[in-house]
């Protein structure tokens, strides 16, 4: 075959290939999958490849379990953590032998601590290695969770004193991410989960977490958080540019395919609990919950998701992604700024009010904010408007229009979702019910929602 026709043929295939994904919603689909394998594949291979050439004195590599005293000693000076001819003498990471490294949904924790060759009480020495986990590596990339390196270094993330600045943050080839901070659950005056002042959903607070920090306080900083974040980028056309950030490309019309494969995944999640969950009879699920849920999933397709994100009445900004007290510490009483925000994996463009719904229905019972909710959220519109938000654009009543609808979007969606993860007991899935249910009924008690499939996953 002549060459200049096969080269031809490759051009002009190419450049029809983005139509044909538009038009070919099967070929979307199957290109996105193929894609992520494929760099989950390449990922998982190259540090191997790299460990033989790189010298050791290297930023860690996707799956190591060292990191060099010499390389942390030059990231240290960088962030004039030391100075001088002080250095990092070893790094002792913390590996429990029997359960290995503590493996997340979106990253693998390691805690490690640090020894200096000129000691001072005023070093920190308490870490935390967070990256990539290799035993969900394809879904982590199909779900573009290496997103939080990049979140660290933007400017949004390192004006805001509540999100813990990384000491280290990184990509590595295809997909892998490498993050380093502070352990702040160790330092002199260490943080409380907030999940702990909440009271810990179902498993409790143990008498060593126990805490005098009063609920009520915690939510309100959470709110005024919420507020702070989101109104540095309000309605910024420039997020939807940034496509890392989740969601992104999806406000922009683009990559459908992927937004179909969530929507599948939540789908299969919401038949399997229907089909072995609910028969079990070990969660008591009501009748009106099981029918939102149906004509939720029945209403949720592309064409009303673009409608929505369309709106022009319905804000977009940056939101954490899974707003919930466990990804947050209380580090002092006495602070002006005592609320930390951890785990940025989720980071990405969505409605505001997704992040305060989503964290009312997982962590605080009804009992607490029946009655109260509606002040909380007016101290959230206040911190707003305080921080140039306009109340013509965004008025009250449609704040609390939204809050009342997008955490139960979220949370439908997760419900789905849960699912397909093994070792969540019946008791979770119980309370979950409950706090969706009690939350619906009290903001509006609607027929269906709009389920906001917004992570992709393949289970």
């Amino acid at each position: 075959m002549d060459n200049s026709l096969v080269a031809s043929s490759v051009f002009v295939g190419a450049a029809l290939l983005p139509y044909a994904r538009r038009y070919c919603l099967s070929l979307d689909k199957f290109l996105v999958l193929l894609s992520a394998r494929t760099q989950a594949r390449l990922a998982l291979i190259t540090p191997k490849v790299l460990r033989n050439i790189l010298p050791r004195n290297r930023a860690p590599l996707l799956g190591d379990l060292e990191i060099s005293p010499v390389w942390l000693t030059k990231i240290f000076k960088q962030q004039k953590i030391i100075s001088g001819n002080n250095s990092v003498k070893s790094v002792n990471l913390e590996i429990d032998k029997a359960q290995g490294v503590n493996d997340g949904i979106a990253g693998a924790i390691v805690r490690f601590s640090v020894e200096y060759t000129n000691p001072d009480p005023k070093l920190p020495t308490a870490f935390i290695l967070k990256r990539t986990p290799t035993r969900l590596i394809n879904n982590v990339i199909l779900a573009g969770q290496t997103r939080e390196a990049l979140f660290y270094n933007t400017t949004i993330a390192k004006s805001i004193y509540s999100v813990p600045g990384a000491i280290y943050s990184g990509t590595s080839l295809f997909g892998g991410v490498i993050i380093i901070m502070e352990d702040l659950s160790r330092k002199e005056n260490p943080g409380t989960g907030v999940n702990y002042i909440l009271g810990n959903q179902i498993w409790g607070v143990p008498p060593e977490m126990q805490s005098d920090i009063k609920p009520e306080d915690a939510i309100v900083e959470m709110f005024k958080f919420a507020a702070e974040l989101q109104s540095k980028s309000w309605n910024d056309p420039n997020l939807l540019e940034l496509s890392w950030l989740k969601s992104a490309r999806w406000y922009r019309g683009l990559d459908r395919g992927s937004w179909e494969i969530a929507l599948d995944t939540t789908r299969r999640g919401w038949e399997k609990c229907k089909s072995k969950l609910i028969p079990s009879g070990t969660v008591n699920f009501s009748e009106k919950l099981i029918n939102i849920v149906d004509k939720s999933l029945a209403n949720t397709n592309w064409e009303n998701f673009q409608r929505r994100v369309r709106d022009r009445s319905i804000p977009f900004t940056i939101t954490h992604g899974d707003f919930h007290a466990a990804n947050m510490l209380w580090v002092r009483k006495d602070s002006s700024f005592p609320l930390r925000v951890v785990d940025w994996s989720e980071v990405g463009v969505w409605e505001p009010m997704t992040d305060l719904g989503q964290t009312i229905i997982s962590d605080v019972k009804p009992e607490l904010w029946k009655g109260k909710d509606e002040q909380w959220l007016k101290i959230y519109w206040d911190t707003l408007i305080a921080k140039g938000v306009s109340p013509t654009e965004f008025p009250f009543e449609a704040c609390k229009t939204q809050y009342e609808r997008a955490g139960v979007e979220r949370w439908l969606w997760m419900l789905c979702l849960l699912n397909h993860f093994d070792g969540i007991p019946p008791s979770a899935f119980q309370y979950f019910h409950d706090q969706i249910l009690a939350f619906i009924e009290a903001h509006g008690d609607h027929p269906y929602y709009l389920v906001n499939a917004v992570a992709v996953w393949v289970a």
